[in-house]
Parts: structure tokens; sequence; C-alpha cells
């Protein structure tokens, strides 16, 4: 199993019978993007994002032609996930060797019935500094591609990140937005004050370090 492989795969589920959204921890939304709503809307809606290129390691032939992300993945109630995944891999032998497996293998999974809903790259980009990326923000959100890689892959041409173009993003969040996050931050100060009350601790210390 290679590193940072199907960590969304243990558990398979949390809540069989709910609604379950899983978000790689890169991706960040900061609206709803209207594909989730549909998918919630639906009884038997599967949901997957949409992707810059098909990238899905050696399940590849499994999968279809468009290219679909697992960074952004919802599963319906009593949807069985561990069936699904199990159908694809009696047909492809073998442990997942990276990343690229691990999406395909879940694309693979949820494009057996038909396809899914998918979030579109206008709504959350596929962002990096590299192409085929994305240098811009979408409209509901951006999942930031390699934000976690502690390196390149060995034979990766790709030159080392100088960092993002602020002005490529577009433009800061406005006031109120920064706003709202002072105040939620602040609210989140008080209760963890409250939180030292109750058990006896030092509150100037605990506000400390919330700071």
């Amino acid at each position: 199993m290679a590193e940072g492989v199907a960590w969304k795969l243990a558990p398979l589920r949390l809540h069989p019978d709910y609604y379950e959204l899983s978000l790689d921890n890169d991706c960040i939304l900061w609206s709803m993007p209207p594909a989730v709503e549909q998918w919630l809307a639906h009884e038997d809606a599967l949901l997957l994002a949409a992707d810059v290129a098909a990238m899905y390691g050696k399940f590849a032939p499994r999968c279809p032609p468009e290219p679909l992300n697992s960074g952004i993945r919802g599963l319906p109630p009593g949807f069985d996930f561990e069936r699904a995944l199990q159908q694809v891999l009696t047909e492809v032998e073998g442990p997942l060797g990276s990343e690229l497996d691990e999406q395909g293998l879940q694309v693979a999974a949820l494009s057996q019935r038909g396809r899914p809903l998918v979030v579109p790259v206008t709504d959350v980009s596929i962002c990096s500094p590299f192409p085929p990326h994305l240098p811009h923000l979408g409209a509901c959100g951006a999942h930031f591609i390699g934000l976690n890689v502690k390196a390149l892959s060995v034979g990766d041409q790709r030159p080392p990140s100088r960092g993002v173009d602020r002005g490529a993003l577009g433009p800061a969040p406005p006031d109120a937005v920064r706003e709202r996050g002072r105040r939620a931050a602040s609210r989140s100060r008080v209760s963890h004050a409250r939180g030292a009350l109750r058990h006896g601790q030092p509150v100037l210390d605990n506000a400390r370090r919330m700071a």
C-alpha cells in the first residue's frame, strides 16, 4: 500500500443510512455546489468531482473516459459501497500502488450503474501552479492538488513551486467575509473559555492558546 493511499476507504462508511459527503483535506468549499444540492435531492444518486485530466492508474480500463476526481465523493443512504468496490477488485488484481489507483478504484466503483452527478471545475477548480491544473478558484471552492505532497514523483519534470500568484486566484474575500471569520474565531475562544471554567482550568492560559 503506497503512502497516503486509501485513507478514505477505512472505514468504507461511517453512517450507511445517511448521505455521506467525503472531501479530500486539500479541498475547500465556501458555498454549496449545485451538483451537491442535486445529489441531496435524489435518494440514490452518486457524486464525484470533475477533473482536468483522466488519471485512474491501473483501473483506467474500468473507468469512463470523462476525467473525474474522487476528492469529492457523495454516497446516498443504503448504497453498498463495499460490494461496488469488490466487484471492481475481482476484475483488477493486486494492491493499490498509488493515489491514482485509489482514485481509479473509486471512480470505477461509482460508475458501474451509470454516470454519477459531477461537480464541474467551474464550481470547484482543480487548482495548482502546474498545468493542466487551473491557476484560479472555482465559484464554490477549490481542490488544491498536490498541497500535501512531500516530494514530486520520480521522473516528474515539473519545476519546484515558487508559490501561487495571488492575483491569479482572484480578488481577496470581501471585508464582510473576513469579519465573519473573526467573529467565528472570537466565539470559539469564548466557548473554549467557558469549557475551561467548567473544568476548573485557568481561563487566561486557555485563551492565550486559542489566540
